[in-house]
């Protein structure tokens, strides 16, 4: 489970740096962190 949370932590880094005004990007973003915070 922790080596999932680097890996998709890794990737949100590379979504926002790539793409920190799309918004369709943001959203995922957040969907995906919220959802790791919902497994904790």
């Amino acid at each position: 489970m922790i080596e999932t949370g680097c890996i998709t932590t890794s990737c949100i880094l590379i979504v926002k740096n790539r793409a920190p005004n799309d918004p369709v990007s943001q959203d995922a973003i957040k969907n995906i962190e919220n959802f790791y915070k919902s497994l904790k």
